[in-house]
């Protein structure tokens, strides 16, 4: 029954053994992580946003004030190419007056829709959250004597702050990515409207980065996984020393232990450090394949121009589009590995919530 939380302390005959193997206690929780690590369950999200229907009102106007935002993200280039195309190469001022107006009123519904969503999705998500931890604190109330026992408090405080936290970043996360969706939908649509021979050409880089991604995400989902266990090694073996601090000093072990304890921080500091420089990979490999994007806009765009297929108000518009384009793609990046570790999370919150209760 508490097989996910059943940490248990190894004693030895030896006092200058180690008082626990937190490594094995750990192997079954790091391959439950890895197994939910590689994909993404339906059923965590469906629990999770049980959770958030109460307030379904408040997710359909932040739903309503991500695609107000998506628009007006969208509206700006074009703006901006029926400025130089149509006011400013035709010398029509008021034309272009109109267009400055048309830029300031879509910049103000850009701020409004954007603090809009951020107030709505975070109020909704911390109320979701004092939900979970309500009914998670409940339930630790009612479980028997024998779980107590069995069970580390600071696995249990991990899964009350850590893992519920995860699912607030969910949640905040899954309004994003329905505006990284319809911008990179939008844009899309937009650039092959504007001109097909150049939209292929500024789209062109798009299969090296999926495959540099495919590649990534692998090596960093196993970096992020180590980094995840050796955390919580070294938090559970801060709370067997805590909690037997008496036996410590009865036996003497200070030093065996404060040894010990420095190679778990030592592990945890180069998994950490490891996850860091993969995590810091893709967003300089997003970079420089934004720039090779646009200087392909450039040299073809610009010869387009120059021949007299397209005007150059259309090229300054895929400049700015390319730039927006992969913007969501490093975001979705991103949201996906968090992601994953929400979905870790929701798996052990949701196992704790459902522990039979003895009567």
């Amino acid at each position: 029954m508490f097989k996910l939380f059943n940490i248990r302390s190894s004693s030895s005959g030896n006092k200058h053994d180690r008082p626990a193997n937190v490594e094995e206690e750990h192997s079954t929780l790091h391959e439950s992580d890895e197994e939910m690590f590689a994909q993404l369950d339906s059923t965590v999200f469906k629990r999770f946003f049980y959770y958030a229907s109460p307030y379904k009102k408040a997710m359909v106007v932040a739903t309503l004030a991500v695609i107000g935002f998506t628009l007006a993200n969208l509206s700006i280039p074009l703006l901006i190419k029926f400025a130089i195309d149509g006011a400013i190469q035709n010398g029509d001022t008021n034309l272009l007056a109109t267009i400055a107006i048309s830029l300031a009123v879509v910049a103000g519904l850009y701020w409004v829709t954007h603090m809009l969503q951020n107030i709505l999705i975070t109020r909704v998500a911390l109320t979701v959250l004092y939900d979970i931890r309500a009914d998670m604190f409940l339930q630790l109330q009612r479980l028997a004597m024998s779980f107590s026992d069995k069970t580390p408090i600071g696995a249990l405080m991990a899964r009350m702050f850590g893992d519920v936290g995860a699912l607030q970043e969910m949640l905040e996360a899954s309004i994003e990515i329905i505006g990284d969706f319809l911008t990179l939908i939008g844009i899309v649509v937009i650039l092959f409207i504007l001109d097909v021979q150049l939209a292929a050409v500024s789209l062109a880089i798009l299969p090296m980065l999926l495959f540099v991604r495919l590649v990534w995400q692998p090596i960093a989902r196993r970096a992020f996984l180590r980094m995840r266990r050796n955390s919580s090694i070294v938090g559970v073996y801060l709370d067997q020393n805590v909690t037997g601090i008496r036996v410590i000093q009865a036996l003497n072990r200070h030093r065996e232990n404060h040894n010990v304890m420095q190679g778990k921080v030592r592990d945890f500091f180069g998994s950490a450090m490891r996850a860091a420089r993969l995590g810091g990979v893709m967003m300089p490999t997003v970079e420089i394949m934004t720039g090779i994007a646009l200087g392909l806009v450039l040299i073809v765009g610009g010869n387009r121009v120059l021949s007299g297929a397209i005007e150059i108000g259309t090229m300054v518009a895929f400049l700015l589009y390319v730039q927006r384009f992969f913007e969501p793609i490093r975001s979705l990046t991103m949201h996906y590995a968090m992601l994953q570790r929400a979905v870790a999370s929701g798996h052990r919150i949701f196992e704790l919530l459902d522990i039979p209760l003895e009567i």
